[in-house]
């Protein structure tokens, strides 16, 4: 906004000079010369009378006469919006004798200026500060003068002294007055002090050293060495699922069920129980295919179809192993449940519980032998 208005200033102030420029070269163009001129008669008959040189014979010259202030300056019509300006018709020539009776000149004042408005400066809003707030004034905490304390001057009176007795002719006892002791500034300690008694100084016993008393050697009984357990116990523990007669085992029930109870894929491509179902910990016991050479192909499980599978377990172990037994016989009984499958034992006989005790009783002595 502000230079729009710088911008129509300076082109009204070009088109102010242009106006005067064009008005001065106007009034020059057109300016006609001034009547000096005599009509052609009277300058026939008068020259006659003088030479060549214009000079009568008195040797004078002709007077002219030149009227100031009355000169005919051409009127300027100059029309707004029109380039060609009028001239007027030349005035006629007067005799000298004449008076000229032209107008006195009209002089016009120059046009007007247009002055540009002042540039209008918007004013920023004055905010009016604050005025600080008066300060209340405080009272001044009261002057506290320090306490007059009367210290009272000891007062130190002198014992009395005793006036000198006269001796009396008569035997009688001579009473003296009773005087009343006052207590007195430094007074003298009586005369009967109370006895120090000297205080028993306490005195370190002395370290007694006595010789160790050595007792005879008790002969130690001689412990008995335990006895080597019999080793009764397998190396493998096998527990088989085989599906019942005319009927295989199905890949995709049998994968779903493994991945229930926590069984990985992993080493020699079979399923592996870990001590921890997110399959880290020791290899409990493991799962092979009855059919050679025995390994799975899990990316084939819903093609895949095997007549049984074995659940082993090899010794030895670092976690106990009757509980690792535990866990694949429930884990056994679980996937016979879900294939509809027959447990056998490691002869492909049926799994009765005299063999399952067996089987407990032999790791009982193993866990036995590890202590």
């Amino acid at each position: 906004m502000q230079e729009l208005r710088y911008i129509l200033v300076a082109l009204g102030g070009i088109a102010i000079a242009a106006l005067l420029i064009h008005g001065l070269w106007s009034n020059r163009k057109n300016r006609q010369a001034p009547i000096k001129e005599k009509p052609l008669g009277r300058m026939d008959s008068k020259s006659r009378d003088r030479d060549d040189d214009a000079f009568d014979s008195d040797g004078i010259g002709q007077v002219r006469v030149v009227s100031g202030g009355r000169r005919a300056e051409p009127k300027l019509h100059r029309e707004e919006r029109q380039p060609e300006l009028s001239r007027r018709p030349a005035a006629p020539a007067f005799d000298e004798d004449e008076e000229d009776d032209l107008p006195p000149p009209v002089v016009r004042k120059p046009a007007a200026r247009p002055v540009p408005p002042p540039p209008v400066y918007e004013e920023e809003e004055a905010f009016d500060e604050p005025l600080p707030e008066p300060l209340e004034e405080v009272p001044a905490a009261p002057v506290r003068k320090p306490a007059q304390v009367n210290r009272r001057t000891p007062v130190y009176r002198s014992r009395p002294q005793r006036e000198p007795v006269m001796p009396v002719a008569d035997d009688e006892p001579l009473v003296e007055p009773a005087y009343a002791t006052a207590p007195t500034f430094g007074a003298r300690e009586p005369a009967h002090a109370p006895e120090y008694q000297a205080q028993p100084r306490h005195v370190a016993p002395e370290p007694v050293h006595e010789e160790p008393a050595y007792e005879a050697p008790v002969a130690e009984e001689p412990r008995l060495a335990p006895q080597p357990v019999e080793k009764i116990w397998q190396d493998v523990y096998v527990i088989n699922l085989m599906g019942r007669p005319g009927h295989d085992l199905q890949g995709a029930t049998l994968l779903s069920s493994l991945m229930a109870l926590g069984f990985k894929f992993g080493e020699m491509d079979i399923f592996h129980r870990h001590e921890d179902p997110n399959g880290k910990g020791e290899v409990l016991f493991s799962m092979i295919n009855m059919v050679k050479p025995g390994t799975f192909n899990p990316y084939r499980m819903e093609q895949f179809s095997t007549p049984g599978v074995s659940l082993f377990m090899q010794l030895p172990l670092r976690s106990n192993a009757a509980f690792a037994f535990e866990d694949m016989l429930q884990a056994a009984d679980q996937l016979a449940s879900d294939l509809d499958a027959m447990l056998t034992d490691m002869e492909r006989s049926p799994l009765s519980d005299e063999t399952i005790a067996r089987y407990r009783q032999e790791l009982a002595a193993y866990e036995a032998s590890r202590d």
